[in-house]
């Protein structure tokens, strides 16, 4: 498991030990109209912003009742079995019609990887 640096020292920490830490607010704003269609990238960034627009959509459908756009999600990172995370929630959103396409990007799986070295 490859660890961050930020990672390794909270990992070092004990129960009680004080940090220095800030928080932002997000940047993500949603469409007014929820109908408005969406494409969103992941590109090994994380996942969890783009999981959250989802599941609102979701929300507002089955909950509220309300009509939702179409949606597509471009979701990549190395490997599919390591770091595809949320496998049968994605197939849950497609059932209940909110996630039209999940298009995954596996950088490090065959037959991306090992990447061809071409000389032009």
């Amino acid at each position: 498991l490859k660890t961050g640096t930020s990672t390794k020292h909270i990992q070092k920490l004990k129960v009680g030990d004080r940090i220095a830490a800030t928080m932002t607010n997000g940047t993500f704003t949603f469409p007014q109209d929820d109908r408005t269609p969406m494409v969103m990238t992941g590109l090994g960034t994380g996942i969890a912003p783009i999981r959250s627009f989802v599941q609102d959509r979701l929300y507002k459908k089955t909950v509220l009742k309300k009509e939702v756009g179409p949606m597509v999600v471009f979701y990549g990172c190395r490997h599919e079995r390591e770091e595809f995370f949320y496998k049968e929630e994605w197939e849950l959103y497609k059932k209940e019609g909110v996630l039209t396409q999940l298009i995954n990007a596996f950088s490090h799986d065959k037959p991306h990887y090992p990447p061809k070295v071409m000389f032009v």
